[in-house]
C-alpha cells in the first residue's frame, strides 16, 4: 500500500509532524501499530522520549537516553507479529527489551501517563474517492470508528450487484474461497476479504472489510458448520462420553455438561487445529471426512484422560487439606497452590497439547513429594525456598500485559512444573534438562 505523505513543521499544533493522506478505499486495511514506528529519522528521538518519561528510580538505569534507544530499537521490529498474524504493538515490544537491559523491571503501565509531543505522533488526512478531505485526526481508530460504516457500504453494494449478499451456508459446495478480492469504486481500488460468518445463529458467505476480523470469523464459522454437518456426533458425544468420575470432581468449578463440551471442543481442536486456514472445498471435505472418523475417538481418549487426571488430584487434595501430617505443615501451602495451578475452569479446552499430556505425570510427582517429605521435611522446605525466586519472577512477568501474548511465557509456565520435578520428585525424570538457572535465563530472553 503506498501512501502520501507530508511532514508539516508546525510546533504546538496537532498536526505538527508527520501527515498521512489516507484513501477511504483503504481505511479497512490500515491500524494503528502500522503506523506506530513512524520513519527511522524519528523513531530513535521517539524511543528516547519514553525512556526519559520513566519514573527516576526505572529511567536511572537508562542513561544516556538516546544511547539506550539505539540499544533496544536493534532489538525491535513492526514486522514482529504473533499468533493468527496480529502486529505485536511497539510498546509491548520497548518493554521487552528495556527489561532484558534492567535489573529494576518496566510495565506497560509506566507509559500510561506519557504524552508524546505532536510531531513524534502520526496524524491523518482521510479522503475520499476523489481525492477530498473527509475528515483528519491523529487517532486512527477514532476515524476508522466513524467512517468505516463508508467501507461497509461499499462492500454491501458490490455484493448486492453481484447478487452474493451474505448467502446462507449448509454445506460446503461454493467451491473455493480467494484470500482477498479486489473491489472498484469509482475508479477506486480496495480490498474486501470473502469468508464464512456467523450471523444470527446461520452461517452466511460474505465479505468482510478488516483481514484480521476475516480470519477469526472464518475459523468459527467453519468449526460451527463442521458440528452441523456431523450433529450425529455431537450428540452421540454429548451423551455418552464417559465423564462421570471427572463430573464429580469437577463440581466445584462448574456443570457436567461444561466439563463434557470442553472435552468435545478439544478433540475438534487437535482434529482441526486452523480452521481459518481451511479455504478449498476439497480440503474442506478432507477435514470433514477426518473429523467423521476420529472425533468419537480423540474425544474418548481425551474424557479418559480427564477422569484420570481428576481422581488423582482429588486422592491429593484429600491428603492436603483439612488436617494434615504436622510434618507436612511448613509445604502445605506451596502443594496446594501447585494444585491450584494445574487444575482450573477451564484447563481441558485451553491447556496446550504438549502439557495437557503432561498433567497426570505432574500430579504423580505431587505423590512422590509427599512420601519424600514424610522422610525429610527439611529438604523439601529447602527446595521451597530455592524455587520461590523464580516463581515469583514469572508470576510477575505473567502478570505484565506487555508479555501477554509470548508464546515462550506459556512454555516457561509448564517448564515450572518439569523443574518441580526435578527438585522434589527425583528420581523421575523431566521431558528435557531444566534448571533454576536455565529458567532464570528464558525469562530475561523474553
Amino acid at each position: 500500500m503506498s501512501l502520501a505523505v507530508d511532514y508539516h513543521f508546525e510546533p504546538g499544533k496537532k498536526n505538527d509532524g508527520l501527515i498521512y493522506h489516507l484513501p477511504l478505499s483503504n481505511l479497512n486495511n490500515v491500524e494503528i501499530a502500522d503506523f506506530e514506528w513512524l520513519t527511522p529519522g524519528l523513531l530513535k528521538e521517539k524511543t528516547a522520549f519514553y525512556i526519559k518519561s520513566l519514573p527516576k528510580s526505572l529511567r536511572k538505569q537508562f542513561i544516556p537516553a538516546p544511547h539506550y534507544a539505539d540499544l533496544v530499537l536493534s532489538e525491535m521490529s513492526p514486522d514482529r507479529t504473533v499468533s493468527g498474524g496480529k502486529k505485536e504493538p511497539y510498546l509491548y515490544q520497548l518493554v521487552w527489551a528495556l527489561n532484558r537491559k534492567a535489573n529494576n523491571k518496566v510495565s506497560l503501565n509506566d507509559f500510561t501517563e506519557t504524552k508524546l509531543p505532536e510531531h513524534l505522533t502520526p496524524y491523518f488526512v482521510l479522503e475520499d474517492d476523489k481525492g477530498k478531505k473527509l475528515a483528519e485526526n491523529s487517532d486512527l481508530n477514532a476515524l476508522k470508528q466513524e467512517y468505516q460504516h463508508l467501507v461497509d457500504a461499499k462492500i454491501q453494494k458490490h455484493q448486492a450487484k453481484q447478487n452474493t449478499q451474505n448467502v446462507t451456508i449448509t454445506e460446503w459446495n461454493f467451491g473455493d474461497l480467494a484470500e482477498s478480492q479486489t473491489i472498484k469504486s469509482q475508479g477506486k481500488e480496495m480490498l474486501a476479504y470473502p469468508a464464512l460468518q456467523i450471523q444470527n445463529d446461520s452461517i452466511v458467505l460474505g465479505l468482510l472489510g478488516e483481514q484480521q476480523s476475516a480470519l477469526v470469523a472464518h475459523g468459527h464459522a467453519v468449526i460451527l458448520l463442521l458440528e452441523r454437518l456431523l450433529v450425529d456426533k455431537v450428540k452421540y458425544l454429548q451423551k455418552k462420553l464417559p465423564m462421570q468420575k471427572a463430573c464429580l470432581c469437577y463440581a466445584p468449578y462448574g456443570t457436567c455438561q461444561d466439563l463434557t463440551q470442553q472435552v468435545i471442543d478439544r478433540a475438534l481442536t487437535i482434529l482441526v487445529p486452523n480452521p481459518e486456514s481451511i479455504r478449498k472445498q476439497s480440503d474442506f471435505e478432507a477435514v470433514l471426512n477426518q473429523v467423521q472418523m476420529q472425533w468419537i475417538n480423540t474425544a474418548q481418549q481425551i474424557a479418559k484422560q480427564t477422569n484420570a487426571i481428576f481422581t488423582m488430584h482429588q486422592q491429593i487434595a484429600k491428603q492436603v487439606r483439612g488436617r494434615v501430617n504436622p510434618r507436612w505443615l511448613a509445604s502445605i501451602a506451596d502443594i496446594q497452590q501447585q494444585l491450584d495451578d494445574l487444575i482450573s475452569k477451564d484447563f481441558v479446552r485451553k491447556t496446550p497439547e504438549t502439557w495437557f499430556n503432561q498433567i497426570e505425570r505432574y500430579l504423580k510427582g505431587l505423590k512422590v513429594r509427599l512420601e519424600k517429605l514424610d522422610l525429610d521435611p527439611g529438604k523439601d522446605q529447602k527446595y521451597i525456598r530455592e524455587i520461590q525466586p523464580i516463581l515469583k519472577m514469572y508470576r510477575d512477568i505473567a502478570a505484565e500485559p506487555a508479555y501477554q501474548n509470548q508464546p515462550g511465557l506459556v512454555d516457561i509456565r509448564w517448564m515450572i512444573e518439569e523443574l518441580r520435578l526435578s527438585l522434589f520428585s527425583q528420581p523421575m525424570k523431566t521431558i528435557k534438562p531444566v534448571s533454576i538457572q536455565r529458567l532464570e535465563k528464558q525469562i530475561k530472553s523474553l
